[in-house]
């Protein structure tokens, strides 16, 4: 039998041999016509194998766990919080995002939120009833306030879960005072106390300093109490030199003589300005005098005008003919 080959049947047989290297020496997998159920292409061996027989794929890498916290507050120093320190965990709270650096004026959560750790709290009520009455804090009522805890687009701590504020996680009370004792008076406390939970070996308080006499000056001692902890636990505590926190003038009986000439020089300073606040009510008494003097005076002048000009109806004097 005579089989004559014409340029077609070359080219083909060309193309088959060059499909069949490249099937045998590339890790692209070939179509296998019977395969066994559960049979996978191996790329290493170029071979089909048993799907059991490979190793199991790796575990997704864990979340990074940082071990640093910096607890951000409104105080004048809030500003030094270590906010460009990737591991280093930033926690806010209120209406704190609306804070801006007093450098240039930027925002100093966008860094930590974009590198997810950042995370807000609002503890306060938000609806319910207090001894019967409805309480209402009217901060947050506002819609506007809870947008832009929504917008942060981070985990926010509440007495519970809102649907307006998608992030929003109940705070975990529970646990918490059970292990703590129920000795919050402020939200600070809280955050630190969640902090000492979840195994943080490093605590910055920045802008907390609970230093006057108001609302802040009996919210302190909690938040010192629960700072014994961090203290006992052996965690790091970071606090600026101006912050007032577990700080004392003097130690009590040891330091006696420091206590007397703080003293006294306390009072020479009450007396000082209290000197200052009598010359300023003096005067102010005496502005008073010379205040009612011309009221006086003022009425005075309108009782001559109402009786020399006839009360209300003004008559224009004669003008001297030029």
């Amino acid at each position: 039998m005579n089989f004559t080959y014409n340029s077609s049947n070359i080219a083909a047989e060309h193309a088959l041999d060059a499909a069949i290297l490249q099937a045998e020496t590339s890790a692209v997998q070939p179509v296998a016509p019977t395969t066994p159920p559960n049979t996978v292409w191996n790329p290493q061996t170029k071979q089909w194998v048993d799907a059991a027989t490979l190793p199991a794929a790796p575990p997704p890498p864990e979340p990074v766990k940082r071990t640093k916290v910096d607890i951000v507050g409104f105080a004048p120093h809030w500003w030094k919080a270590r906010f460009t320190e990737s591991d280093r965990e930033i926690w806010s709270l209120n209406e704190a995002y609306d804070l801006r650096m007093p450098t240039d004026g930027s925002s100093p959560w966008e860094a930590p939120r974009k590198e997810g750790r950042l995370r807000w709290f609002e503890i306060h009520i938000r609806e319910g009833e207090y001894d019967g009455n409805p309480f209402l804090h009217s901060r947050n009522q506002s819609n506007e306030h809870a947008a832009k805890m929504a917008a942060l687009g981070v985990t926010v701590y509440m007495q519970k879960h809102w649907d307006d504020i998608p992030q929003s996680i109940p705070y975990p009370l529970e646990a918490i005072t059970q292990k703590y004792s129920r000795y919050f008076t402020n939200s600070i406390s809280w955050m630190i106390a969640l902090a000492i939970e979840e195994g943080f070996t490093e605590i910055g308080l920045f802008g907390v300093d609970m230093a006057t006499t108001t609302e802040y000056g009996y919210e302190r001692p909690s938040c010192e109490y629960i700072l014994g902890w961090v203290r006992a636990l052996g965690i790091r505590l970071v606090m600026p030199d101006e912050c007032d926190l577990l700080k004392s003038a003097f130690l009590y009986g040891f330091e006696a003589d420091k206590a007397g000439f703080l003293r006294a020089k306390l009072d020479n300073r009450k007396q000082e300005l209290r000197g200052k606040r009598h010359a300023i009510e003096n005067e102010m008494e005496r502005l008073k005098l010379l205040q009612h003097q011309l009221i006086g005076a003022e009425e005075d002048l309108n009782y001559v005008k109402e009786v020399s000009l006839g009360g209300n109806s003004l008559r224009r004097l004669p003008q001297a003919e030029g």
